[in-house]
This record gives structure tokens, sequence and C-alpha cells, in this order.
């Protein structure tokens, strides 16, 4: 149920319910009881009236100011240890800078609040340089579901810290500990995690091992000699980089080792070096490794559809349940001949039953077979990366290729993941469902979903 809140301008640190939820959760009237909108909480004197409606709920003008609560939209209640928590007060941190929060971007980000019904509460935008760690408030824009057609429905404003945030841009430490320390541990998706931590945390999982290729972190080119020594061909990548950005490609052939990669992020064109004995190898890894740490990783052979190498990228989610889901799969090719599958610049996208059906002309049972065998390995690598991780994590994107043999391997988990992949095979439903779950995630994680609601 959704509850209106009204304010009493002639009152002071008071709560009014209605007689219904005052028996229904056994609270004690005249009395006090705590009161918790996002970060914030007061211990406040509470009252029965038998006048008010059951989903009406009045608060003196003094606690509506302290809450920094907005009176125009609806908000759930729930009460837990002798505590009223008015919310879900959910803050979507989604930029840098206040001014990149344009009209045009609040529009688009109407996209998390399709599905605001079964949310109810404030839902906010808000940017990194929004948030004032002296007041403990956050300036930005929370979502009123009833506008007239055609006006934006978001509202400047300024809020408590929020229930949960989930994140996109970059949180310094500084301003992630201040948060934790007010909030808890209620950031979705922080902290980063590079590729070797990836892999480490992976590995502890044996049942995860016939996923994953070996993966080691490259200090010389002994490290680089023994991985060719044992897969004849690797991958270099740089352990805090995406889009392919910095992936090398050695090969052992008769004649050397072969250096292939790709001096521009956005072209095409790929280059050759080529080191014939030991020394020309560890002057080549030495200049590799001078710029930024790197990764040597076990090269696949992976399908390919016309020259074009083939990554599935696995969009993965926790929603109401706290479970992780598979929103969709997506096929990305990269250029003819190229070192990766990344489509950002270059490339195409196709959905993945359509892809298996041109690559090896499968019959539909095997593609489902396929299917639920790269789910299988994905939702336990979430749920290995809840385990070992150090924070809370319920979106990600995870790069699946399979070989010859169509078996499937984990090459990267993506805490950044593309947002418009979806939108590049034109699935809107896919996109639509992936923004409505992390608001479903974030209701539940703070504490507003009861068992089997929302899924």
């Amino acid at each position: 149920m959704s509850y209106e809140i009204i304010s009493n301008n002639s009152l002071h640190n008071k709560l009014t319910l209605s007689s219904r939820v005052i028996n229904d959760n056994n609270i004690q009237v005249p009395g006090e009881i705590r009161v918790k909108v996002g970060a914030r909480w007061k211990e406040v004197k509470v009252f029965s009236d038998k006048s008010l409606k059951e989903n009406e709920i009045k608060i003196s003008s003094d606690l509506v100011n302290f809450f920094l609560l907005p009176l125009d939209i609806p908000y759930d209640i729930s009460f837990e240890n002798g505590e009223m928590h008015i919310g879900p007060i959910i803050g979507l941190l989604l930029a840098h800078k206040a001014e990149l929060l344009s009209k045009k971007r609040l529009k688009k980000f109407c996209s998390y609040t399709s599905k605001y019904e079964r949310i109810n509460g404030m839902v906010y935008v808000f940017s990194l340089d929004g948030i004032d760690m002296d007041q403990k408030t956050i300036t930005g824009y929370y979502y009123q579901p009833h506008v007239p057609k055609g006006e934006l429905p978001w509202k400047e404003a300024i809020f408590p810290y929020p229930d949960v945030i989930f994140r996109r841009p970059h949180i310094p430490k500084p301003v992630y500990k201040h948060l934790k320390s007010e909030m808890g541990d209620k950031i979705i998706n922080y902290p980063w995690f590079d590729k070797k931590q990836t892999a480490q945390w992976l590995e502890k999982d044996p049942l995860l091992t016939p996923y994953l290729p070996e993966t080691r972190l490259l200090y010389s080119s002994h490290d680089l000699d023994d991985m060719l020594h044992l897969y004849h061909m690797v991958f270099l990548k740089p352990v805090n980089s995406g889009l392919g950005d910095g992936i090398v490609a050695v090969t052992r052939k008769k004649k050397g080792d072969y250096f292939k990669y790709r001096p521009d992020l956005k072209g095409k064109t790929t280059e050759t070096i080529v080191c014939v004995n030991k020394g020309e190898l560890a002057l080549m890894v030495d200049k590799i490794v001078a710029q930024e740490p790197y990764i040597v990783q076990q090269g696949i052979p992976v399908l390919t559809y016309e020259g074009r190498k083939i990554v599935f990228r696995v969009i993965m989610q926790k929603d109401a349940s706290k479970e992780w889901k598979c929103t969709g799969i997506v096929a990305l090719l990269g250029h003819a001949g190229g070192l990766d599958s990344h489509s950002y610049y270059y490339g195409i996208q196709m959905p993945f039953n359509e892809t298996l059906e041109k690559t090896g002309k499968l019959p539909a049972d095997v593609i489902k077979e396929i299917e639920e065998e790269i789910v299988y390995l994905c939702t336990r690598s979430c749920g290995t990366l809840d385990c070992y991780g150090s924070g809370i994590y319920g979106d990600l994107g995870l790069d699946i290729v399979l070989d010859a043999s169509y078996h499937p391997w984990l090459i990267e988990i993506n805490v950044l993941h593309e947002y418009e992949v979806p939108l590049y095979i034109h699935d809107k439903r896919m996109y639509k469902t992936m923004k409505i779950r992390i608001l479903d995630y974030a209701k539940s994680l703070a504490g507003f979903y009861e068992e089997g609601e929302g899924r």
C-alpha cells in the first residue's frame, strides 16, 4: 500500500497514524517511535487519529523540513524493531557534474521509473558534485509520478542521504567512506574491481575452473614465455581498462613471437611486431608493462562469424528477490580480422539465437542447452563474486566466448557495462527490464519488499 504524507503546520515533532496502522503494528500511543527516512532518523512522538484514512500519515512541518520530504509523491512504510521506516529513498548517481543533468538526459532517465507504481517513495537523480558532506544532503532531481503529459517529471530539490545508491560514475574513496559511514553498505556496484581481482575471486570456486581461461599478472617476459609454451596464443590486457583498449594478441610461431595490437581505440587497423629472440621479447614486454599493469590470459580460439570474433554480453542483475537473474544476452561482433569484439565504434550486433543459427546452423534445442549453460556459468560467477568480492553488486555485464565445440568461457566481468547494448539489436523490452530491475533491487536492499512481492 502507498501512503500519502500530510503536513500539520500547528504541531511539533509529532507523527499521527490511522487506528488501523497503529493496531496492525502494535504501536503504543501516545508514545515515541524512531522514524527513519533515508539515512536520517529521529525519535518522534506518535499519536492515533481515527479520522485519518488508513493510507494517510500526518507529520509536523518541522519533521517535513528535517527529513527533507517532498509531499507530492507516495511512500511506503515498514515497521521493524520499534522503528518506522518511510521510503524507499533511492539515489541514482548518474553524472559527475550537475551541468550534465540536462533536461534531455533527465527525460532519458525516465526509463528507470517506468514501473514506479511498484516502487513508490523518493527516486532521485544526482551528480557527484551534488553531495554536500558537511550538511549531509544531496542536491538533485526527484521523480514526480503525477505531472501533466508532456511536462518533465523531474523536480530539483535538496534531499537526505538515501537508503540505497546505485552508481554509474566513479566515487572517490573519501566520498565513498563518508557515505558508507552514514548509510551503511548500501552503494550498488562499488567498488570497481579489475581483471586480476576478478580471476582471483572466481578461481576460488572449483566448479568454475572449466570455464575460466588461465590468467596471470604480467611481470616480465618470463611470464609471457611460460604462457606461450602452454598455449601458443595468449592475450595481454591492461588490468584496469575496457572496450578492448590496449589489448595485444601474442602468437608463438617458428619465426618468432607475433605481437598484434590496435594502435587506436576507435580504429580498425591492427599492427604487428615480431620478436625473433628472447632479448627482443624482453624489451617488448618491458615497454608494455611500463605504461600500466597487464595480465596475460590464455587465448581461446573463439567462435567467429564472417571473420568477426563473437563475444556474448550477458546482462546479469539482481531483482526484488536479491537473486541474480539473466536479463538478456547480446552478441557483439567486432571488425573482421580484428582483435576483439567490442562494437562501440565499429562492428555489428545480433540477438543470441540468431547468432548461433547463422554461425553453426544449430537446432533450437541445442541453442537452448548452450544458453542454459551460459546462464549457469554467469549466475554462479556472480554468486562467487558476492562471496569473495568487497562490495555490493547488482548490475553486471559478463563477456562470454564459445570455442569450436561451443563450450563457454568467461573472459571478463564489467561493473560499468554499456547500457545501450540491448538497443543495438532494437530490443526495447530487454532495455526496459534492465532499468526496472535496478530499482527493484534497490527497493529490496532498502528493506521495503516483502517476500514474494514485486518479482
